[in-house]
């Protein structure tokens, strides 16, 4: 009964985790055609117009580049894209494979517990400074700590939910981790 009640938890946070996940990967793409826009115009202004832009590479840099980095993490980790060393895996069974992710994943947390939590500390007081760059604009600072703070946070939250999830399914046995997709074998794709 609580590995029922449990997998229908799971399966409500992860929709609502995903939403967030597809609303960050359409603010990455955004930022991915931004970022390409921003270069053309630029070099069609360097070299037509001899004039190019001089905030092009502050906007990209500042703030494109942390965007599409930062808010990508926790869709890739969900998708299963990242890196992932797994030889342990095929000698210890779907139980012992659901426990070590389930050990990997408490980790995890614990670290991206306490990067949002600088990210977030940074983010304020850049905030409460009014932190701007220096040079022909004045971008603020806070705004490039803020997508670390999202893409982080956003990560955190894939990362307590796959902790749940893969300890469920190491104490019921489960085969199938409900919301984790299943990993990528790149072999097997050659």
């Amino acid at each position: 009964m609580m590995a029922a009640s449990g997998y229908r938890a799971l399966a409500v946070a992860n929709r609502a985790l995903r939403a967030l996940e597809l609303l960050a990967m359409g603010v990455t793409a955004a930022g991915m055609f931004t970022i390409m826009a921003v270069i053309v115009a630029d070099v069609a202004a360097r070299y037509f117009f001899r004039s190019p832009l001089p905030w092009a590479f502050d906007l990209i840099s500042l703030y494109l580049t942390p965007a599409i980095f930062f808010l990508a993490l926790s869709d890739t980790l969900h998708r299963e894209h990242h890196v992932n060393v797994d030889i342990v895996f095929g000698h210890v069974g779907p139980r012992g494979a659901h426990a070590l992710r389930f050990a990997g994943s408490a980790i995890a947390v614990v670290v991206f517990l306490g990067i949002t939590y600088v990210a977030v500390i940074q983010t304020w007081q850049a905030y409460k400074a009014s932190a701007v760059t220096s040079g022909i604009i004045q971008w603020p600072t806070w705004v490039s700590s803020a997508f670390v703070v999202a893409g982080a946070g956003l990560l955190l939250l894939r990362l307590v939910f796959r902790t749940a999830a893969f300890g469920i399914a190491a104490y019921t046995g489960a085969a199938d981790v409900p919301g984790v997709s299943p990993p990528v074998h790149l072999e097997e794709d050659l």
